[in-house]
């Protein structure tokens, strides 16, 4: 069956299509499932970096500057900056929003923001348990593919992500959890 669907590409497939990597359904839906997740993370962490930098007294026009990807800070640090009080304060500022968005200010704006900040918090959070081996392919046949993670994720990560994205955010629980899986390394 394998040489039939190799012959076949070959017959109808552009030369560099047929000679792309092959990957296997798992494989692909797992490298889907990657990107996605720093799709998610890559503006929550670009606001944090130049929040950081920010806050460290750079001078002015560093924070809009470009963040080069080994300066993306990982899930810890971002997690620090929430418990240094800088999410609402500095982080959320710096994430790209609609320009009728960037007039909005205090809870409309925190209300407006805190999906796309629970949504990058939860990509950087997929990448460590992708990180740790904790995460699966999920086919999703009748939905979207994506990833089937631990059952105490499952329980409790929409949870801790809601602490850690509230108004006053608080990382304990979802640094809990993260602690069942180990650091993964210096990763996301």
């Amino acid at each position: 069956m394998e040489e039939t669907f190799t012959a076949l590409e070959a017959c109808t497939l552009a030369a560099e299509t047929a000679g792309l990597h092959r990957l296997g359904w798992d494989d692909l839906v797992m490298a889907r499932a990657v990107v996605d997740a720093e799709g998610w993370a890559r503006p929550l962490q670009v606001a944090v970096a130049r929040a950081l930098r920010s806050t460290a007294g750079a001078h002015d026009d560093a924070p809009a500057g470009p963040v080069e990807d080994d300066a993306l800070p990982g899930l810890e640090a971002v997690l620090d900056a929430f418990d240094r009080g800088l999410l609402w304060t500095e982080i959320a500022d710096r994430m790209p929003k609609h320009h009728q968005a960037a007039r909005l200010t205090g809870a409309s704006a925190r209300n407006f923001m805190r999906p796309r900040v629970f949504d990058g918090l939860a990509g950087l959070v997929h990448l460590r348990l992708v990180e740790a081996g904790r995460a699966t392919p999920d086919m999703g046949w009748s939905g979207r593919p994506g990833l089937a993670l631990p059952e105490e994720w499952e329980q409790g990560m929409d949870d801790a992500l809601d602490a850690a994205v509230a108004d006053t955010p608080d990382s304990a629980l979802l640094r809990s959890l993260l602690a069942g899986i180990g650091s993964g390394g210096q990763g996301p």
